[in-house]
């Protein structure tokens, strides 16, 4: 019978891994070429807009989109491009999201359905930084590993 392939979605609004499990005790591992970094938010600056009054001559400035909001956004689609193009090949069977809230929020709104519907879990946590032999320690209660 084919283990159960888990994925495990580590990210943050600056980087972001994927980590693997195939089942309970067998813990976790880096899925090769699976590591993304952001964007910088200066990319994502621009000028204010201005736009004219519907009555009269005058003009006024536009609130523009918050760079590091859009490069949050931008990030969180390339993440979900990916794991959809991983979901297409059958590269994976469950998604557990870690992310704190901000990224998680953002990658919420990115994922596609395909990936959507493999997501076992979602934890709202940076666990960006863990080591994989301590990641069985934050996520026990989601996975057993």
């Amino acid at each position: 019978m084919k283990p159960t392939v888990t994925w495990v979605l580590l990210a943050d609004t600056q980087s972001a891994r994927i980590v693997m499990n195939t089942g309970p005790g067998k813990g976790f591992e880096g899925v090769a070429g699976k590591e993304f970094k952001a964007p910088p938010a200066a990319e994502f600056a621009d000028i204010q807009g201005r736009g004219h009054s519907r009555q009269g001559p005058g003009r006024s400035a536009m609130q523009g989109a918050d760079p590091k909001v859009r490069a949050t956004e931008i990030f969180a689609k390339t993440i979900a491009d990916d794991l959809e193009r991983s979901a297409t090949r059958g590269a994976f069977d469950r998604l557990v999201l870690v992310a704190g809230p901000k990224m998680l929020s953002a990658l919420r709104d990115a994922l596609p359905k395909p990936v959507r519907d493999r997501v076992l879990s979602e934890v709202a946590k940076d666990l960006t930084k863990v080591r994989l032999e301590d990641l069985p320690d934050h996520l026990g209660e989601v996975l057993a590993a």
